[in-house]
């Protein structure tokens, strides 16, 4: 009835990773050097280490963006099967008899909640507001439609008008 993949949204590629290294490297060879010339020379060895450690950010930023959420709801249950950056799945499965979906806008930062059974779970944790709102009205559509299907048979169709 509804399936979907979600995943974090990054705008930035390897490519531009790369360059904003670079450009990082360029600006701070150029602070370093004057820093050199006026004889603070100590701030070549802090210099050193602030290339790396924004290597190293950048770099488990970019791991991060491998992560998903698939979000499946057939006419028994909803199926959320999340996968981490490092590959690992966990899935987890709610009657879709009881499920309830929340929508909590105000909370900071906002929350999409479903919940049956007495068990609730978050799903989409990394989207944006207006993303988290049109999942919920998505699925909040394929779950009434999984609720009141419309049952339409041809045969009968020429009898009822």
């Amino acid at each position: 009835m509804f399936e979907t993949v979600i995943m974090p949204h990054r705008s930035l590629s390897p490519a531009g990773m790369r360059c904003v290294i670079g450009l990082v490297m360029l600006l701070l060879g150029l602070v370093v050097l004057r820093f050199c010339i006026l004889g603070a020379w100590p701030v070549v060895a802090f210099s050193l280490l602030e290339v790396p450690l924004l290597a190293l950010l950048l770099a488990l930023n970019m791991r991060s963006a491998r992560a998903s959420e698939m979000i499946v709801l057939s006419s028994g249950a909803l199926t959320v099967t999340r996968s981490g950056p490092d590959g690992k799945q966990k899935r987890f499965t709610l009657s879709a008899a009881w499920l309830r979906l929340t929508y909590e806008p105000g909370a900071r930062p906002s929350r999409l909640l479903v919940s049956s059974g007495g068990v609730t779970q978050e799903i989409g944790g990394f989207l944006s507001e207006t993303e988290k709102e049109a999942l919920y009205v998505a699925l909040a559509c394929a779950l009434t439609d999984v609720r009141n299907p419309r049952f339409d048979n041809p045969q009968l169709r020429d009898i009822v008008s």
